[in-house]
């Protein structure tokens, strides 16, 4: 499909709809896909999630799903990086945890990740993201507890882009479709 030319300022007015979304209009609704794990449970039980997954929300417990952190590939990455040299200051860095992989969760997740709700928009979520630079939100009941979902920096770029190109689709069509003209 070719794209169209457009200017910026037509490009972000056309944008304006996508941005009112729900997040309950665009939430990967397989609860079943969701990394998830007990904040009492082992690290070594998280490592084997991290193998598949780029992050693991931490609930209370399964059967009620309080999200009460998440750990990412990031915070494993920070945890498992040897002692470094920093160069400029010939300074020793030492890892930021140290851990045993017998030890829970809990004690290397981040506390209170970054929430949205069914009913938030999508600027909302943008807003979220940019301001705790974070790449995932925890879709939560209207409890503020219950982890229900997540949406994540992918799913908006993947829907923004069907979105767009919809919107450029069904303008070709219009432009295409012939007219018809009173003689």
């Amino acid at each position: 499909m070719a794209l169209r030319k457009c200017s910026s300022k037509k490009f972000v007015k056309r944008s304006e709809d996508f941005f009112r979304l729900k997040v309950e209009d665009i939430i990967d609704r397989r609860h079943w896909d969701l990394p998830v794990i007990e904040k009492d449970d082992r690290i070594l039980h998280l490592l084997a999630i991290l193998c598949n997954k780029d992050h693991v929300w931490v609930v209370n417990n399964l059967e009620k799903r309080h999200v009460v952190g998440i750990v990412t590939e990031h915070d494993i990455l920070k945890m498992i990086t040897p002692h470094t040299k920093q160069a400029r200051f010939r300074i020793s860095a030492p890892s930021t945890y140290s851990f045993e992989l017998d030890d829970s969760v809990d004690s290397i997740m981040k506390i209170h990740p970054v929430t949205c709700s069914l009913t938030d928009t999508v600027k909302d979520v943008l807003k979220n993201v940019e301001y705790y630079n974070c790449r995932r939100l925890a879709v939560v009941d209207d409890d503020g507890f219950t982890l229900i979902g997540e949406i994540t920096v992918h799913q908006v770029i993947t829907m923004y882009y069907k979105y767009i190109c919809s919107k450029i689709s069904s303008g070709e069509k219009r432009k295409s479709s012939p007219s018809k003209q009173k003689r």
